[in-house]
């Protein structure tokens, strides 16, 4: 098996990822599906990943609504999928932002949340 080394991965990401566990709604505005919630699992500046009940399709629009913990903000922000690929208990999805977070919304989340590099193996 040809893997790209943990290290290398985040070399190349543009900015640092944190491990955070809250749950999300999502909306998939160009559908007419109900609001749904997810996991987000990790998140950086320009993006998230989460675990959805269901597939997303990539290049989708999403809307997602993180609860930013008891006193502080609530952040409503959209992006698009990049990937979705089947996982134990659901579907993991990659999803860009449309615009980085704001210095507020990081330190929001950031009360949430703890740095994800370097995964440990377990």
């Amino acid at each position: 098996m040809n893997e790209t080394p943990i290290a290398d991965l985040s070399a190349r990401r543009a900015a640092p990822r944190f491990e955070a566990y809250v749950s999300i709604v999502c909306v998939l505005p160009a559908t007419e599906d109900a609001p749904f919630e997810a996991s987000l699992v990790d998140l950086s500046i320009n993006g998230i990943a989460i675990v959805t009940p269901c597939q997303l399709a990539r290049r989708a629009a999403i809307l997602l609504r993180i609860n930013g913990g008891f006193g502080r903000v609530s952040i409503e922000c959209t992006g698009q999928v990049i990937h979705c690929r089947r996982s134990p208990g659901g579907w993991i999805a990659g999803i860009e932002f449309e615009s980085p977070l704001t210095g507020e919304q990081i330190e929001s989340l950031q009360a949430l949340a703890r740095p994800a590099f370097p995964l440990r193996n377990h």
